[in-house]
């Protein structure tokens, strides 16, 4: 691949992740914005029919008392001037305070004189200009909130008592914080800034019936409609019923629903701040950017190290003669075809988890379009699996890719110390399998990578414990037959085996003869890379299931001192750890 052309396909790659990456979030934003919007509206549909029922319960408590007979005889005899029916209607309008919330219930006359009195301890005493509105009411009526002279907010009914020769009234009185204000004051969900507010119109202002979550001003205040034309509570003082885009009573910019209060003067706003509502926006946009650029990253790297490999095949091809080109010739093949295995397993593998989490993805949406909370939370599972499955396989790959790289020198290593360490290393997972390790007595010295080298035994002894079964003696043997560049290392096991059909497979990426089983499977790929960068190669024998299995190899270059480099090694140097 020339460089015009890979920076032609990095290209292509880039301008259609990014623009993936927009179209994704500009959908994502358009749908949690409707879901925030129908969370508004259902909150004040849901505070209307509450305030609505509250209505019209303190009508028909005042209604069912004034319409009793007995009632009605006690109250006008009182009225009247008869002072025995004084008792029997202080314990009557007692029970007002006794068993509901109002603070105050009071009988008074045609005048607005006060003829009995029944009130909770502390309460305030009646405005008279209240009371007097409100005893001159013959049919049972709301008298709206009000703000009393000690700072009190209080809503009354009143009603007159038919019968009588004389007109009295019943006046009943309930504090707003008795029910309004903390019903108001609720929200459905934890939100730092979600508020609810009361309102009404009182000529050319608008008055905040509701207490302020975020106090600005004394309470029961008011604002001049024409000085807060994008105020939501002004919009619905005015009579507006809908969604609306506003700035609030602090000059935030906010999301907001309004909604009249049928038979009242009353309007609702249910708001919530922008910056709260869009934070998982923000939080979605640095997600899909970093994604952005780490699969941008990842592109490059792979069209890097794709340039890399063919700068090196060319470089080799310049140097070498008729027969190193030969042999450089093969070696390349050998290249292409590891390179297209592992651009399979890019395509193929990875592929799958990719296609798992678009596919949830996609039911998300729905599940949030139809409000199925534990859906979706299943969704997310489903996800997350997928992510975390494509992740390991990335870092499996990105391993394995690393492996092999081999520096001009090498460290003596002890044959017998080597195994022993990888022993010692896995004795925590070789005590809870039960497995026998069983090394077979030798000892000569390695030169080479000490942490590689110790890799390959250790990736074969995982491997022989992973797959063991069920025996009731599971054992693994480690041996080497002979000395020098022909000696052959072996690792037994008598574990679960493998069928023929399926032996020549083994090597190969992502290969797992149990997809239930733990890791990844690149354990055995890892393990051919490493003994052929020392100028070996590898086997694996097995009788077929239930018969055990055994990688045997060799690592000529393992023998000497002096060492050619197989692959460059990158930044880090050529010694890695895994």
């Amino acid at each position: 691949m020339t460089p015009r052309a890979a920076a032609a396909v990095y290209g292509l790659l880039a301008f259609i992740v990014v623009l993936s990456g927009l179209v994704s979030s500009a959908r994502y934003e358009d749908e949690y914005v409707g879901v925030i919007r129908r969370q508004l509206q259902a909150a004040t549909a849901l505070k209307a029919e509450g305030l609505q029922r509250w209505r019209q319960e303190r009508v028909s408590d005042i209604t069912a008392l004034i319409q009793n007979p007995v009632f009605q005889a006690e109250a006008n005899g009182l009225a009247a001037g008869r002072t025995d029916s004084r008792a029997a209607l202080r314990a009557w309008l007692g029970n007002y305070l006794r068993y509901q919330a109002y603070d105050r219930v009071e009988l008074r006359d045609g005048a607005g004189r006060l003829l009995i009195a029944c009130a909770r301890p502390g309460a305030e005493p009646w405005d008279d200009a209240a009371a007097l509105a409100a005893a001159a009411t013959v049919e049972p009526a709301l008298q709206d909130l009000h703000k009393h002279a000690s700072g009190s907010v209080f809503m009354a009914s009143s009603a007159a008592v038919a019968g009588g020769k004389r007109r009295c009234a019943v006046l009943l009185r309930m504090p707003a914080d008795a029910f309004i204000y903390p019903y108001l004051h609720e929200w459905p969900a934890a939100s730092r800034t979600a508020e609810t507010l009361l309102v009404r119109r009182e000529g050319d202002k608008v008055r905040f019936i509701s207490g302020l979550r975020f106090g600005v001003g004394p309470a029961f205040q008011t604002r001049a409609l024409a000085a807060a034309p994008d105020m939501p509570a002004a919009r619905a003082a005015l009579g507006h019923s809908g969604p609306i885009d506003g700035v609030d009573y602090r000059g935030h910019p906010v999301l907001a629903h309004t909604l009249q209060i049928p038979g009242s003067p009353w309007a609702l706003v249910a708001r919530v701040d922008k910056d709260e509502a869009y934070a998982p926006i923000r939080a979605r946009r640095m997600g899909m950017a970093a994604l952005i650029g780490a699969l941008l990253l990842a592109g490059g790297a792979v069209l890097a190290w794709i340039r890399r490999l063919q700068a090196v095949a060319l470089y080799r091809e310049r140097l070498m003669g008729a027969e190193a080109l030969r042999a450089s010739e093969a070696k390349l093949r050998i290249r292409n075809a590891e390179l297209q295995r592992i651009a399979y397993t890019i395509s193929h593998d990875l592929k799958s988890p990719l296609v798992t989490v678009l596919t949830f993805v996609g039911f998300v949406r729905d599940d949030i379009a139809n409000g199925n909370e534990e859906r979706v939370r299943q969704d997310l599972d489903f996800i997350s699996q997928g992510a975390t499955r494509m992740s390991a396989l990335l870092d499996a790959l990105l391993h394995f890719t690393r492996v092999g790289a081999l520096a001009p020198g090498a460290e003596p290593v002890s044959y017998a110390a080597l195994i022993a360490e990888v022993v010692g290393a896995l004795a925590g997972r070789i005590h809870d399998s039960g497995v026998d390790i069983r090394v077979a007595p030798a000892d000569f010295t390695l030169y080479g990578d000490r942490v590689r080298l110790g890799e390959i035994w250790q990736n074969l002894i995982e491997n022989s414990i992973k797959y063991m079964g069920e025996r009731p003696d599971p054992t693994v043997w480690i041996e080497v037959e002979g000395s020098g560049p022909e000696a052959r290392f072996s690792v037994r096991d008598n574990g679960i085996g493998v069928e023929p059909k399926l032996q020549q497979k083994v090597f190969d990426l992502f290969q797992k003869l149990d997809p239930a089983t733990e890791g990844t499977g690149v354990g055995l790929a890892v393990v051919k890379r490493l003994v052929e960068s020392y100028g070996g190669s590898a086997a694996f024998a097995s009788q077929g299931a239930g018969l055990g299995a055994e990688v045997a190899f060799t690592l000529p270059l393992a023998w000497t001192t002096e060492r050619a480099v197989d692959t460059p090694p990158d930044d880090q140097g050529a010694k890695r750890t895994s």
